[in-house]
């Protein structure tokens, strides 16, 4: 039995693959956050929610890794920790969506 959510074996790659991350500021993007993470080497995608009127940050935005394995790897070691050349932390937890196969907008696990 695997501790990784919803994975019911010890593939690597299987289970989920995308983290949201929270508490962002105004001024991070997707090239940002992609650059937190390049050092992994396997960060695939990065997508900051936007709000449709202003086009500003929400706030939070997703991060997707090549397997669950890496995205397991970022949460247990990039959580909580400062994020360098700023005053803020890591807010991250696994994506959940809220309905649909894959795709857009999902509600963020944070707690």
């Amino acid at each position: 039995m695997s501790s990784t959510p919803g994975n019911g074996n010890n593939d690597k790659g299987a289970g989920p693959r995308t983290l949201w991350m929270g508490d962002l500021a105004y001024w991070m993007d997707e090239n940002f956050l992609m650059s937190l993470y390049a050092s992994t080497g396997e960060v695939l995608n990065t997508k900051i929610i936007r709000n449709k009127v202003t086009g500003y940050s929400e706030g939070y935005g997703f991060v997707e890794f090549a397997s669950n394995f890496a995205a397991q790897n970022v949460l247990n070691t990039y959580n909580g920790a400062p994020i360098a050349g700023t005053d803020q932390f890591f807010k991250l937890n696994w994506a959940s969506y809220s309905g649909g196969q894959g795709g857009g907008g999902g509600a963020g696990g944070g707690g």
